[in-house]
Parts: C-alpha cells; structure tokens; sequence
C-alpha cells in the first residue's frame, strides 16, 4: 500500500525544516529556546518570513493576472471580429484597410469581419473602379472595395491598379492584361520594361514596349495605335503623352494618339488653364504652341535688357561716361541670353550665359563653350576695337 502525502504534510514538513534551520542559525547568535530573547527572536523571524511570503505571493498572482490579460487582449486583437482604432484608412464608407507593421488587414465593418489578413499594402484606382489590389507576402491581388472581399488572390509578381475595367500584371516573366474575373483581357503578352512607370489605360490608349524594346501605344484590343519607336513615354495630367528618344528630345502626342509635336524639343510643360504648350527649340528657342500645334510664338523669350559700356568721355568725377550699344540682350525662361537689335530682329540664338558690351559695336558673349567676340551682325571678331 502507497503512502498518500496530503498537501498539509508536505507543508508542515516543510515549516518544520525551515524552523530547525532558522533556529541553528539563531543559536550562533546566542538564542535559547523558551528565554525571553528567544521568543522575539522567533517572533521577528516569524514575522520576517510571513510578510516576506506574502509579497512572493502577491508577486506572483500580478504576474500570473498580467499574462492572463495578455493573453485575452492578444487573442481579441487576432480575432477576426475586432478592428483597431488608428492607422485606418477608409477603402470606402463601410471598408477600411488597417495598416500594421507585422500586417495588416481589410475590415468590413457591415459585417464586423476581418475579410482578407496579412495585408502589407493596398492602391486605389484612379477612376473609381470597384477592384483594388493589395500586397500579401510580396504578391500582389486585388479585393472589392465595396465589401472588402478577395477578388482575384494575390499571385502576381508585379500588377498594376485597373483602368478603364483592365488591370496589368506580371507573373512568371510575362506582362498580361486581365479583367475583374482575372481572365486574360487581352489577347497578347508584352514584354516587361522599368522605363515604362504606369502600366494604365487612358482615354483608350496604354504605354507597352514592343519586342524591338521601343515604347509605343495600344488600344484595349491590343493593337498599336503609336508605333514602338520612343524610348520613353510619359501620360500628362492634361492627357498628353509626352515622348522622347533616347538622346533626351522630347515630343508630345494627343489623347487620340495623333502626334502634337514630333521629337525635336526640350523641356516641354503644359498649361492646361491657359492650353498652351511651351517647348523649346534644340537650337535654344523658346516656343508656344496651342493644343491643336499650332504656333502662337516662335520665339519666346522673356524680356530684353540694354547693353551699356564705358565711353571715351568723362564726367564732371572724372570717370568715363556710359554709353548704349547697338544692339541689347534678349533672354529666355531658361536664363540663356542672345542679342537682338532694336527692331525685334534677332541676331544670334538664345545660346550664351552672359553678354557684355565691349563697345558700341562688339560684344562678349560666354557659354559653355567658351567666350567669344561678336560684331553687329553677329558675327565673330578676332579682334576687339576701341570704344
């Protein structure tokens, strides 16, 4: 037969042993058992190891209440019923996307359920459309922003927001266009390029690469409405696609795809309050132009200054008197000079970054090519005359 140990004999033997230690110990201080000495001794150490117990135990159950509670919050924030309260953003009135650092989540609060978890990033199309795509371990779907439900699972390398009811996306090396269903919209694949930055349909048209790895225009059917000829193509928020070839010449092409401008310019911007075009020349000139190309300026320039020198005469101090040049100084939005004569006629190109009259006739003109001298008619001197 076993012997049973109660918990109150494990205890008892247990006080008792602590006791004979405490007393030995006591004893190399001079305590005797039954002495008045002795008895507060015992008291005090008694006292001692109550209170001493007490705090280990009060120890104990806050630790034990703080893990429970952990454990309950932990559980309610994993739950697929709760929302957190801040780093919300709304997908739509009844949606939200929660953004966290260990994921995120798609909530509907309709319902009152977490509906797509492990979300790292979502984007909203541009026009409305009722897909948006997410981010999920480095793949990319999309969910309805309406219900916060999965539209098509996230299985894309790459994938772009929809358009015009298509989406973009890239898997296992091949570009494709898809529709809400994940189905092949398209039927051609293209080949991927970085120089192309937003995979979307405007106005009917997107920016591909073609297999001759020139950039041009299709049309939801895929056909070519723009030729692949341009090594960059960018859509303008007026709704222009700017071009530009690998030499850094730009042009400019209309939403119908037809060409506004062929790539014979630099710095292109657009007004589109005003619907002007300013681009300037490859030999420097600023130009305006509508937006049917026709030319409103063909020479642009911001304003015009006098070119002044020291004449031979004094003054009343004894210093030479300034006098004016024939011709002044016209320049450009983009701070490059060129001269031009009293009647509007111009002499030389908006090429120089500095011009000094040297006298009534020459000029000293500098750029980046070095500094030359030039006469009246722009033309130039090999050597400077006397004032």
């Amino acid at each position: 037969m076993k012997n049973h140990i109660s918990p109150r004999l494990f205890f008892a033997v247990i006080g008792r042993g602590i006791k004979q230690a405490a007393v030995w110990v006591a004893k190399l201080f001079g305590y005797k058992e039954g002495t008045t000495f002795g008895k507060i001794v015992w008291r005090v150490f008694a006292f001692s190891a109550s209170l001493t117990m007490l705090i280990i135990a009060i120890v104990f159950t806050c630790a034990f209440v703080c893990f429970i509670q952990e454990k309950i919050q932990t559980n309610r924030y994993r739950s697929v019923n709760y929302c957190h309260e801040y780093n919300n953003t709304y997908v739509s009135p009844y949606v939200i996307y929660h953004d966290a650092y260990d994921g995120g989540y798609i909530y509907n609060m309709t319902t009152g359920v977490r509906t797509i978890t492990d979300v790292n990033m979502i984007c909203k199309s541009f026009d409305g459309d009722s897909l948006e795509f997410f981010v999920s371990n480095r793949k990319r779907g999309y969910f309805n922003r309406f219900t916060g439900e999965l539209a098509i699972p996230a299985q894309y390398d790459k994938a772009w927001v929809f358009s015009e009811d298509v989406a973009c996306v890239y898997k296992d090396g091949v570009l494709t266009f898809i529709d809400h269903n994940g189905n092949a919209a398209i039927d051609h694949n293209f080949p991927y390029t970085e120089r192309i930055d937003s995979y979307c349909f405007h106005d009917g048209l997107c920016a591909v690469m073609g297999d001759n790895e020139r950039v041009g225009l299709i049309n939801k059917h895929g056909e070519w409405v723009v030729e692949p000829e341009y090594y960059y193509l960018y859509h303008e928020k007026s709704g222009f696609w700017k071009t530009e070839n690998i030499d850094g010449e730009e042009g400019l092409i209309n939403a119908k795809g037809e060409e506004l401008l062929a790539n014979d310019y630099y710095d292109i911007k657009i007004d589109s309050q005003k619907e002007l075009v300013y681009a300037r020349t490859t030999d420097y000139f600023d130009m305006i132009f509508d937006f049917d190309g026709n030319v409103v300026n063909a020479c642009n320039y911001v304003g015009v200054m006098k070119l002044k020198y020291e004449s031979n005469e004094l003054d009343n101090d004894g210093y030479f008197k300034p006098a004016v040049a024939n011709l002044m100084a016209y320049y450009t939005s983009g701070n490059s000079y060129g001269l031009i004569d009293y009647d509007g006629n111009l002499i030389t190109q908006p090429i120089y970054d500095d011009i000094t009259a040297l006298s009534a006739d020459r000029y000293l003109c500098e750029g980046l090519l070095g500094a030359v001298i030039l006469d009246d008619k722009g033309k130039e001197c090999k050597k400077q005359l006397g004032k």
